[in-house]
């Protein structure tokens, strides 16, 4: 979050702050959060948004990041790639450029050329061929998963050379 929170920009200093980009007065930094609050993934995103609320208080306990407090501003992406759509379209327009969450790889693919028509970047626990490893496409998709495509492809790799007798 603190490096989320860096490429930031600075808020007013009243209500939820402003967003990345926005000035460079005392305020808040604004982190955009896409994740699910309802939907078959919703319970996943509750829990992502607890997390990231745990670290945001504990970084503001020590002053926040440059002076700047943090906030989290979610969106809900209703579990689907229509309602990701909808939450990066809404904190691209509230001016995030920099976003985090994104649990769902089928919606993260679909949303990706979005995002990177509005101009912003993401970053995410989704894992799909074509947002990591050597085949990646996505330019503004960074996963933060221990499922990344490319570790289990290095993880097959180092099984395979282990027990090269059971892969024939």
């Amino acid at each position: 979050l603190t490096v989320l929170a860096a490429c930031g920009g600075s808020g007013s200093g009243s209500g939820g702050g402003s967003k990345a980009g926005t000035g460079s007065g005392s305020g808040t930094i604004s982190l955009g959060l896409v994740a699910p609050k309802s939907g078959s993934l919703a319970e996943f995103g509750t829990d992502l948004n607890q997390g990231a609320q745990i670290a945001v208080d504990e970084i503001n306990a020590k002053g926040g990041v440059l002076g700047k407090k943090l906030a989290i501003d979610w969106r809900d992406d209703q579990s689907t790639a229509p309602g990701m759509t909808s939450a990066v379209r809404s904190l691209a327009s509230a001016g995030h450029k920099l976003m985090f969450g994104f649990t769902n790889s089928a919606a993260c693919l679909s949303t990706l050329p979005i995002a990177e028509s509005l101009g912003a970047a993401m970053v995410g626990v989704c894992a799909a061929p074509g947002l990591t490893g050597p085949d990646r496409v996505a330019k503004n998709y960074d996963n933060i998963s221990n499922t990344a495509h490319s570790y289990a492809v290095a993880e097959a790799q180092a099984f395979v050379k282990k027990a090269p007798d059971i892969t024939d």
